[in-house]
Order: C-alpha cells, then structure tokens, then sequence
C-alpha cells in the first residue's frame, strides 16, 4: 500500500515541474515575441539619463557625457547548441536516473526532458531545440 505522505510529496514534485515548464515556455515565447519587435538598426544610440535640475547646480556631481552602450566581453563566446542529440524515453538506460532532475517541455502533444544536469555546466547552459513546430531555448 502507497503511502500518502510520499503520494502527496510526489504530487507536489510533479506541480512544481509543471509550473517550472509553464514559466520556461511562457520566457521562450516572451523572447520569441521580442525578437520580432526589436528594431533592425544596430547603431541605435542609447538614450542618456537626464540632468536633474539639482545637479546643474553643483557641477561636481553633474553625471558625464559617455556616449552610446558599448558592451565589454568578458567570457569568451560559446558555440550554440543547436542540434543536441536525443535519446528516445524507451531508449534510456544509464544517462538518465530515476532520482535525477530534469526540466521537461511538452509543446503540440510532443514532449521532451532535458536533464539538469546537462543544463548546468559552462558548456551546456542552453540547448536550442524545436519541438512541436516552435523553436525553444531549453535553460537552467
């Protein structure tokens, strides 16, 4: 006989993935949606914060002119995973434990798992996939 803690445990194990995949879907969309809108002209210069009138007065802490945002690199690029390979679910033998996490998407009654732990490294921080005819950003 099952026991009810470790049903309800359980319970709340499945809710919180499925909300965790609610989330990551709607980040997925809210950036695909973005994309879209963004303008198309790069050399775009960046609004400047304007002076208050107090700080006209004293020059001293007036904010200085710097010119349009120019990001500094700080970690050298990483190459996008774009074509991860994939294990059918009746396929998994050893990669993938039963006590192991994973962050699972299911898009147009199609379903994949991406196990954290592949999620986590410098390496493997997002996986671009598509599934069910949309393309998805998989991140931890």
């Amino acid at each position: 006989m099952d026991n009810p803690e470790s049903n309800e445990q359980q319970s709340r194990s499945v809710r919180w993935i499925v909300a965790l995949i609610a989330v990551t879907v709607t980040a997925v969309s809210a950036v695909s949606i973005i994309n879209t809108l963004k303008p198309k002209n790069e050399d775009i210069e960046w609004a400047r914060p304007k002076i208050s009138p107090i700080a006209n007065r004293d020059k001293k802490k007036r904010p200085t002119e710097r010119g349009p945002f120019r990001p500094v690199q700080v970690v050298p690029p990483m190459p996008a995973i774009t074509n991860a390979k994939f294990i059918n679910a009746d396929r998994v033998n050893k990669q993938v434990t039963d006590q192991e996490l994973v962050l699972g998407v299911v898009i147009n009654k199609q379903a994949r798992a991406y196990p954290i732990n592949m999620l986590c490294g410098p390496q493997r921080e997002i996986i671009n996939d598509r599934l069910g005819n949309r393309a998805i950003a998989a991140t931890w």
